[in-house]
C-alpha cells in the first residue's frame, strides 16, 4: 500500500512469510546431524546442565542437553561450552586434547579456539586455518551451584 503525505510516501509493507522460531543460530548439516536441528525449536533459553562441583580445571566433560551434544570445560575459571562433534567429519571433540584454550580434534587434528569463540586455528591434517567451519560456544551461566547452557 503506498500512501503521499506532501512529499513523502509512505508504504506499508504486509510481511508474506512467518517464521514462528528465530533464525539466530546457524546449522551446518553436521549439527543437523548430531541435533543441533533441535535448537530451532527450542530458541534461545537457558538449560540446566550439572552442578558446577562437576566442572574441573582441563577436563571434557560431554552432556546431551534436550536433544544437543555439548561438551563443558573449565578455563582459567570460566566455564566454557561448545559443541561436542568436529565440524570436519564429525570427531567426537570431548575425547580431544585441551590446551590454552585450543581444542585439538582426536579425529584429524583440526584446531578450534574456544577463547576466540571456536574459530577453527587449524585445519585437518595441519591445512590452513579457516579450511573446516567453526564450531559453537555456547553462553553459560552459574545460578545456585548449577551450570545453565543458553540453547
Amino acid at each position: 500500500m503506498v500512501g503521499s503525505t506532501g512529499s513523502h510516501q509512505i508504504r506499508t509493507v504486509t510481511p508474506t512469510t512467518f517464521k514462528p522460531y528465530p533464525d539466530t543460530i546457524p546449522l551446518s548439516p553436521i549439527n543437523l546431524i548430531k541435533g543441533e536441528a533441535n535448537l530451532k525449536r527450542i530458541g534461545l533459553t537457558l538449560v540446566k546442565v550439572c552442578p558446577v562441583s562437576k566442572i574441573k580445571q582441563g577436563e571434557l566433560l560431554a552432556f546431551q542437553v534436550q536433544g544437543v551434544d555439548i561438551v563443558l570445560t573449565l578455563l582459567g575459571g570460566r566455564i566454557v561450552a561448545f559443541q561436542r562433534w568436529c565440524t570436519h567429519e564429525e570427531g567426537d571433540l570431548s575425547m580431544g586434547m585441551l590446551e590454552g584454550g585450543v581444542i585439538e580434534c582426536p579425529e584429524h587434528g583440526a584446531k578450534f579456539d574456544l577463547t576466540l569463540n571456536g574459530r577453527n586455528v587449524l585445519g585437518p591434517d595441519e591445512e590452513e586455518a579457516g579450511s573446516v567451519p567453526d564450531i559453537r560456544v555456547f553462553k553459560t551461566e552459574v545460578k545456585d551451584g548449577n551450570v545453565y547452557v543458553e540453547l
